[in-house]
């Protein structure tokens, strides 16, 4: 068998899993909606919490940049792509996340495996939550460093690790996210701080889901928990609630030149464009200046949430992200082709993304959707809920054949 005999026996096998993927083809989105042929769904896969996506002064602030530095920054930073803006940038970032420096990257993949990599040599532990992020996994795939995991938010379990395994090694990081992307739920922030101290360890944070979320100004989980301080290392994604692209590590000033010198995805990547510094410039004063997006987007989320409850469907996580539990990969799919018939864009979350046997539909509540929509998944939900996956009139391997092709199809 050849190399191209096996791509398409690996391709196989995952269709016949239920595994396989491919990408919606979007026309465009606003409004907390998508566009597919010129159909609108309502959009429940997007990470635009608050909606500045098409925000009319970030928009105005990216192309003010343009027109003034151009669309590219030709470069990486430590030739000649770096520009006082990224500086100026990089301070701002900061102040608003209560550290004393920090260095921008060109995503949140970038940021996560060029840190975890950077810090861990051979003396290093490194011991994370069971469920966090896949580029921080692979980050610690890339290093020399001991690895253990934690089971998911369980302080004592980390306890017992660091009992058994910190005394052997000169540098430990314990990694987290604040907010967990699949499990819609948040890290118990205040005792994982009380730990890191105790055992004299750094502590990572990665929120990418809590930032312009949480805190009284947007600045995350941290911020909330009055905790900003006392978190070593926070890497937060631009990506998501900030409407944008790339991500800024916050950090003291020595990690920061370390990580100039060591973290290989700074070092050999393109400088971001100046298109997104100024975006994102704008972003974090909207952040501050226009906190009823975060009240707004709270009211929805509780509002989801506690409608949920009158089913007997499995729920889980406490914040914006709302898991439904389904399963198997076949049950997620059939409620995630109802939904789409019914013109709600909840795609389903299969293994490897989540483990096996926890198929999911995973609803990203934003501060754009309105109460009807909201109660439109509520209902749909109890529908299935009450009438169970094998009453929608579509065969396991029809939906797995079509679900990858849904948007496109115009059902008879």
């Amino acid at each position: 068998m050849n190399a191209y005999e096996r791509i398409k026996e690996t391709l196989g096998a995952l269709e016949n899993k239920g595994h396989f993927r491919q990408p919606y083809p979007v026309d465009y989105r606003a409004n907390g909606a998508i566009y597919l042929e010129g159909d609108k769904y309502i959009d429940f896969a997007s990470n635009d919490y608050l909606g500045l996506t098409n925000h009319p002064g970030i928009r105005r602030k990216s192309i003010e940049y343009v027109e003034k530095y151009g669309t590219g920054s030709a470069a990486s930073r430590l030739l000649s792509g770096n520009s006082v803006l990224y500086e100026k940038l990089e301070r701002k970032l900061a102040d608003f996340l209560q550290k004393e420096s920090g260095l921008l990257f060109g995503s949140g993949y970038l940021a996560n495996i060029g840190v975890i990599s950077a810090f861990s040599g051979t003396d290093t532990l490194i011991i994370s939550d069971e469920l966090v992020h896949a580029s921080i996994i692979d980050g610690i795939h890339l290093c020399k460093a001991q690895f253990s995991k934690f089971n998911h938010n369980d302080m004592k379990h980390l306890k017992q690790l660091l009992e058994a395994k910190r005394s052997n090694r000169e540098n430990v990081l314990i990694v987290a996210d604040s907010v967990y992307s699949m499990e819609g739920d948040t890290a118990p922030l205040d005792e994982l701080v009380e730990i890191k101290d105790r055992y004299g360890c750094f502590l990572y944070l990665d929120e990418a889901h809590g930032i312009g979320v949480f805190g009284e100004h947007g600045g995350g989980l941290a911020e909330e928990a009055g905790l900003s301080q006392k978190v070593d290392i926070i890497m937060t994604t631009f990506g998501k609630a900030l409407g944008n692209y790339g991500a800024f590590v916050a950090c003291d000033g020595v990690v920061r030149q370390f990580l100039i010198n060591k973290a290989r995805s700074f070092i050999f990547s393109t400088a971001l464009p100046p298109a997104v510094i100024g975006g994102v410039d704008c972003a974090i004063d909207v952040l501050v200046n226009e906190p009823v997006r975060r009240d707004v987007l709270k009211k929805n989320y509780e509002y989801f949430r506690e409608g949920l409850r009158e089913t007997n469907l499995e729920i889980r996580g406490n914040a914006h992200i709302v898991p439904v539990i389904a399963g198997t990969e076949r049950h997620a799919l059939e409620i995630a082709g109802y939904m789409f018939e019914n013109r709600i864009f909840a795609p389903a979350i299969r293994p490897p993304a989540v483990p096996s046997n926890s198929a999911r539909l995973r609803f990203s509540i934003t501060c754009d959707h309105q109460k009807e929509d909201l109660d439109k998944v509520i209902e749909l939900l109890k529908e299935y809920d009450n009438n169970h996956h094998n009453k929608f009139g579509m065969s396991h391997d029809r939906l797995i054949e079509e679900s990858w092709s849904g948007c496109q199809r115009k059902e008879a």
